[in-house]
């Protein structure tokens, strides 16, 4: 016999769903480097490239990747976006409870 298995349904934050205190905050940040990797991506930019567009070192833009963004503000990944795509305007809207754009 198979063991039962109890499904959740998501409130549209994976990080408040696994009870991050700053799971809104997390969130914003997951998005800001998801922005980021794809401008990367769409650009094709190097890894070397996109280290001296931001100031950074390889082993930080690595972390980022890798989803370790905690010890990075919001206002610094917000301004890693407009550095990666050579200058942009941010929208900030409220997001509704599946966390996509209203």
């Amino acid at each position: 016999m198979t063991e039962r298995k109890d499904f959740y349904e998501s409130s549209g934050n994976v990080f408040a769903d696994l009870g991050f205190e700053d799971a809104e905050e997390t969130l914003a940040k997951a998005k800001l480097v998801l922005t980021i990797s794809e401008i990367i991506e769409r650009n094709e930019l190097t890894e070397a490239v996109t280290g001296r567009l931001l100031g950074t070192a390889p082993n930080e833009l690595a972390a980022l990747s890798l989803g370790d963004f905690g010890h990075t503000s919001l206002d610094q990944l917000s301004h890693f976006v407009i550095l990666v795509e050579g200058g942009t305007e941010i929208a900030v809207a409220p997001f509704d409870r599946c966390g996509a754009n209203g």
